[in-house]
């Protein structure tokens, strides 16, 4: 069987089951074996000559291949962007992109820009097995699960939708990401009016994460933009009412009050365009009377929510709707990954 490589970014090379391995090693693997290197996107490998030489297919994950490489045009490329991070890329910079590059487009975002620009490019839809997960529980409590690993809602957020949603148990994990600022993080009181409140231990191998998983009906995805979202297709897929952030991909996923709730950054009724003017205007005039912190947080995703609509939703049904969706999707997953494998293999 032939060997190529992966570079993807380096803790995916030790994370056996994360994103690199899912959308890449795993269903390529009955096509060729693929090994898994990582790259921080400035040092280009030693071994760079010997790769780019071998006339095998090479795929970058997240980070786009070296210029030393996009130069070469006997370099066989495929690229999957993800849009967490290809978002901060211009039209302009992808129109400048050898044409011969190939792009593997796991969200329509990211399918836009690169069609836009020429490149050839797959999309696909990427979706966990529901078979692997046991059903989320519903004759018990509501136990919701949320990670802030990118202070994505605050704490007067996180009450408040407990309250809403007459929430039982909360599962609390308050490690942020590296790179956020520190500010981002907090801590929760042990209850939040009826709501007990678990803090999770912040380091978690994955295995002992999805069996804490099983636990929870409810689940806040904890990111505004996703390249693909493993945690929030983890919680579809066993049949969780999810909220998301309405961007890539979460609102790729989620159809808004079928089988999900998509959070907005301000009531539409707001334009998401008065509110910042104020802030912007207020905030240094409070600072003056010594009311707020200069150095405090702004959670993007703001209290400003239909509060209403969100308490009257069948969380249940939410989450059976996203199982039964998750499960016609994977089937589908499934089916195209033959023509994956033509795009990143035949030349």
């Amino acid at each position: 069987m032939m060997t190529i490589t992966g570079y993807c970014l380096e803790w995916q090379t030790i994370t056996h089951g994360g994103s690199a391995h899912d959308l890449i090693v795993e269903p390529l693997m009955q096509y060729v074996d693929v090994q898994l290197k990582g790259w921080d996107g400035v040092s280009w490998p030693g071994d760079a000559g010997n790769v780019q030489h071998s006339g095998f297919p090479i795929i970058f994950s997240h980070l786009p291949p070296p210029p030393e490489l996009l130069e070469n045009s006997r370099a066989r490329l495929v690229w999957l962007p993800m849009w967490d991070h290809a978002r901060g890329y211009s039209q302009e910079w992808w129109d400048a992109l050898p044409k011969s590059l190939r792009v593997v487009a796991f969200s329509n975002a990211v399918a836009q820009k690169a069609r836009a620009a020429g490149l050839p490019t797959l999309r696909l839809r990427y979706f966990e097995n529901p078979g692997t997960f046991e059903p989320a529980r519903w004759n018990n409590d509501r136990v919701l699960m949320y990670w802030n690993r990118t202070g994505m809602i605050g704490p007067r957020f996180v009450k408040k939708l407990c309250a809403a949603l007459k929430i039982d148990k909360m599962l609390f994990r308050a490690q942020i990401d590296r790179r956020i600022p520190e500010q981002a993080a907090y801590r929760l009181p042990a209850r939040l009016g009826r709501t007990i409140v678990e803090e999770l231990p912040g380091l978690m191998l994955r295995a002992e994460y999805l069996r804490v998983l099983e636990q929870a009906n409810v689940f806040i995805a904890p990111r505004l933009y996703e390249g693909v979202g493993m945690t929030f297709l983890e919680a579809l897929a066993q049949g969780c009412a999810v909220f998301g952030f309405d961007a890539p991909t979460m609102n790729e996923y989620i159809t808004h009050g079928e089988d999900g709730y998509l959070l907005q950054p301000f009531l539409p009724s707001m334009k998401n365009k008065f509110l910042p003017k104020i802030n912007r205007f207020m905030k240094p005039r409070l600072l003056r009377l010594g009311i707020g912190e200069s150095s405090s947080f702004e959670h993007p995703v703001t209290e400003y929510q239909d509060w209403c609509a969100i308490g009257a939703l069948d969380l249940e049904k939410l989450g059976r709707t996203a199982r039964q969706r998750h499960q016609i999707g994977f089937v589908e997953w499934q089916k195209s990954i033959p023509e994956y494998a033509r795009f990143v293999l035949e030349w």
